[in-house]
């Protein structure tokens, strides 16, 4: 987007990608990481579930997270540090379950990926003190020193916090206030947006394991402020069940459900269950596969009506014309491109995720201006300094230049 990543999150595991990114300096390397970070998270599930149920039981529930539908859907799209808290967090439960204090470990290493999973782990020391262990109040400790950390002196030295004003603005100005809204107005502050698809997002969750997480409703706990944090939302895509605003919840809710078919198998078959649980599984995968394929239109679709999508929101013979245009572009020069577009302009070393309302001094805009994008764009004056050098079906491209750009097309 422009500006210091530090500025948003405080990520320092994206220091981990520096001696690799050296070697090899394509984008690819965030992307194929990723998959292994989470692929990597399937590890602590299989040894809890053996652990506490039997090997048959590991090797379904490592089976069930890895089909989780969000790993289908946002990691292949896009990368965020968040996502590579994923095995940190499943390993710290494991230990934490074995009683070993490894478990610690693995929390900082879970907040190295994002200060607000400080949050989480804070209140996962909450659900260890309700267990009556020690290692609950440690965790309080570490979580609550590192958010304070990471939102009063590192992010405040790249700039400002934006995300109490952009997302949570209708509730507050400040944590106090957005705390205090919430628990004086709860159903005014969920009601704010889609509140069918609040309820919708909250069923998927517990639902991707046929319900079996209420029978351990314990470790829900920690999911606590995760899901506060996404349904009192402004933006319907934290709420966005294959969004990674979820990723940090799976392995608890996975591991919650192992803890919950403990219960259950007292008084119910475990065969059943855990064929339910399969079943169950399998059907909520669709929901990514499906929305996958409907999103990425130049592979899957000859037409799109989608207007904000990340892989590809316009018609597929509209791409060998943004690739046309790509390839005359000098590599030197730094581009701004769509969300839609940019996985075609990001292996140069300048470029820019172009919005609306961001546009930044780059020396050249690729703008795909399907479904009649270009018109508020166009008009806007931040686009003043462009000129239209090519044009062709949807596709323009714009070059910097010292005269104003008055130019407009039908």
């Amino acid at each position: 987007n422009g500006g210091n990543h530090f500025a948003n999150h405080n990520s320092p595991i994206l220091f981990l990608f520096l001696p690799l990114y050296y070697l090899i300096s394509n984008i690819l390397i965030f992307l194929i990481t990723t998959q292994v970070f989470i692929a990597a998270g399937a590890i602590p599930i299989f040894l809890t579930a053996k652990k506490v149920l039997n090997r048959k039981a590991g090797y379904l529930f490592a089976l069930s997270y890895l089909i989780f539908p969000s790993f289908f859907y946002t990691n292949i799209r896009t990368f965020h540090p968040i996502m590579l808290a994923v095995p940190f967090i499943g390993f710290m439960i494991y230990y934490f379950i074995r009683k070993d204090n490894k478990a610690i470990l693995f929390a900082i290493l879970a907040m190295m990926t994002n200060e607000t999973i400080s949050i989480l782990i804070a209140f996962f020391g909450v659900y260890a003190i309700i267990k009556k262990r020690k290692i609950g109040l440690w965790l309080i400790i570490i979580g609550v020193i590192w958010f304070q950390f990471s939102t009063q002196i590192i992010i405040p030295n790249f700039g400002d916090y934006r995300f109490y004003g952009e997302l949570y603005g209708h509730l507050g100005s400040n944590i106090g206030e957005i705390l205090k809204t919430i628990i004086t107005n709860p159903i005014e502050s969920f009601n704010h947006g889609y509140s069918s698809l609040k309820v919708l997002y909250l069923l998927k969750l517990v639902g991707h394991n046929f319900f079996t997480i209420l029978f351990a409703p314990t470790l829900l706990i920690p999911t606590i402020p995760v899901i506060l944090q996404n349904i009192f939302s402004s933006s319907s895509y934290k709420y966005d069940f294959l969004a990674h605003y979820t990723y940090p919840l799976i392995p608890i809710i996975i591991t919650g459900s192992i803890l919950g078919v403990k219960k259950l198998s007292k008084k119910v078959s475990l065969k059943l269950i855990l064929s339910l649980i399969l079943i169950s599984s399998l059907f909520s995968l669709t929901q990514g596969l499906g929305q996958f394929t409907d999103d990425n239109c130049l592979v899957f679709k000859e037409n799109c009506e989608h207007t904000q999508d990340i892989i590809g929101n316009s018609p597929r013979e509209n791409y060998s014309v943004i690739k046309k245009f790509i390839k005359e572009i000098p590599m030197t020069a730094s581009v701004s491109a769509q969300n839609h577009v940019f996985n075609q302009i990001s292996k140069r070393k300048e470029t820019y995720l172009f919005e609306r309302f961001n546009i930044l001094d780059s020396d050249y805009i690729i703008l795909d201006t399907t479904h009649g994008f270009h018109e508020s764009i166009l008009k806007d004056e931040k686009i003043i300094g462009y000129e239209v050098v090519k044009k062709e079906k949807d596709i323009l491209l714009l070059k910097k230049d010292s005269h104003l750009f008055t130019q407009s097309y039908p």
